[in-house]
């Protein structure tokens, strides 16, 4: 059995090394475009979910708008609104330390989110902490 030695100069290793170096760059295109598929897919379905638990709010029901307000967050969880809802749904539970919570988040997340501050002024204010 003869082994063949390819010098790194000649045509056929220059053509494979050019090869494995678009395969590379094709596998790392595709990987990135998926991660932003998959990013914009989380995304429009968070939208969707808000639109869902928003349509149970104004319907009353509580427990879907939570459900559904819980899920955005786990799709998006940098959501300034969907923290500030399930605080909304949370306060009108009852739940005010939960709610003052997500409040803060959703003020962190957007200092100029005014509904959030007025919502997490309106919490405090329904836990007697008048300072806050």
């Amino acid at each position: 059995m003869k082994l063949i030695l390819v010098h790194h100069r000649t045509p056929f290793f220059q053509l494979c090394n050019a090869l494995l170096f678009f395969f590379c760059a094709a596998a790392v295109i595709c990987a990135a475009q998926s991660a932003g598929s998959s990013k914009a897919d989380s995304a429009s379905r968070a939208t969707a979910t808000y639109q869902q638990g928003m349509s149970a709010l104004h319907k009353g029901d509580l427990a879907s708008a939570r459900t559904a307000f819980e899920r955005v967050l786990r799709l998006a969880p940098q959501s300034p609104e969907g923290h500030n809802s399930l605080g909304w749904v949370l306060l009108a539970q009852g739940e005010v330390d939960a709610a003052i919570a997500h409040f803060r988040t959703a003020v962190k997340l957007n200092p100029e989110f005014a509904q959030a501050h007025m919502n997490l002024a309106n919490a405090f204010a329904a836990n007697r902490h008048l300072h806050g």
